[in-house]
């Protein structure tokens, strides 16, 4: 349950209402995979591909939209390939 928290922390200070990231912190970028530079400015879909990203982006459009929050577990494919 506390990983769930995180991440909802993680997603709402780094995500602006339209979906991009306008601020990423050292954390998030590790998880990510990514660079802090490689994040700022995009968006998720622009940051994740693939099928099984479709299920997390309805979720944060929901979100940021609704202004509720959301639970659910989420597979993610790696720039490097490897599946978590």
């Amino acid at each position: 349950m506390a990983g769930a928290v995180c991440v909802v922390s993680i997603l709402e200070n780094i995500l602006g209402r339209e979906g991009r990231y306008v601020f990423v912190n050292k954390v998030a970028a590790a998880h990510a995979r990514r660079t802090q530079y490689e994040l700022q400015g995009r968006t998720m879909r622009e940051t994740s591909q693939g099928p099984e990203s479709e299920e997390l982006f309805s979720a944060v459009r929901d979100c940021l939209s609704l202004r509720k929050p959301k639970t659910m577990e989420n597979k993610v494919v790696f720039p490097d390939g490897t599946i978590k």
